[in-house]
């Protein structure tokens, strides 16, 4: 995950010349984590021009995230619960 987020980043960064392009990666299956995110964007960001979320899990058995949603949507629903 983090190896292609710093790909993404590395490739913004070249194609628009600005520097200031940041990943910050965090299991959207588990609520801490998307909370444990938020405060560091809110700690290391005081403005954000710019967010790309991207998250999805596509499983070949179900599955519940740790905090008991069914995986597949619990990816995509967790940031606003």
């Amino acid at each position: 995950m983090l190896w292609v987020s710093g790909q993404a980043v590395a490739s913004i960064k070249s194609k628009t010349g600005n520097e200031r392009v940041e990943a910050i990666a965090a299991d959207f299956g588990d609520l801490n984590a998307v909370r444990g995110m938020a405060a560091e964007m809110e700690q290391r960001f005081p403005q954000l021009h710019s967010l790309v979320c991207n998250a999805g899990v596509l499983l070949p058995v179900k599955a519940t995230t740790s905090d008991g949603y069914e995986a597949t949507m619990g990816a995509c629903l967790e940031p606003y619960a």
